[in-house]
């Protein structure tokens, strides 16, 4: 009696394997990525070279060069910010700074009182938001 040889199994490619793994990874950082604008486009951020710690820029409350505050893409009043960022939803938003966007053009002395009014409203985690410097324009 004569055996055969068995049959041949079909070679898998590993190049399909490899692009099902990398569309996985495209979809896991779509899907966990953020990619924010800031809404107020008038505004021109002053230049740093430090960027601190915070949430994220349409969570902000910004300040225009004409001393102007908006949140959420509305005006605002530093009682309506406090309101609405204390009184939020997310629980780990009272731990988190509010992020502040002034712009360049402002002056200190109008940035300062826009800030205390932000404290006495009760927002005394704060956090301005500057653009970075880069290392060659120094």
């Amino acid at each position: 009696m004569k055996i055969g040889a068995p049959p041949k199994r079909p070679r898998t490619d590993w190049q399909l394997q490899l692009i099902n793994i990398v569309f996985l990874l495209l979809l896991f950082f779509v899907m966990n990525g953020t990619i924010v604008n800031i809404q107020d486009p008038t505004i021109e951020l002053p230049k740093s070279v430090e960027l601190g710690e915070g949430g994220t820029v349409s969570e902000a409350a910004y300040i225009d060069a004409a001393n102007r505050m908006s949140f959420d893409g509305r005006p605002a009043t530093a009682g309506i910010i406090a309101k609405a960022w204390l009184e939020s939803a997310r629980p780990d938003r009272k731990a988190m700074p509010l992020l502040v966007l002034a712009d360049r053009r402002l002056s200190a002395a109008q940035l300062l009182v826009r800030l205390q009014e932000l404290r006495a409203a009760g927002l005394f985690n704060l956090s301005i938001v500057t653009l970075r410097e880069p290392q060659d324009a120094k």
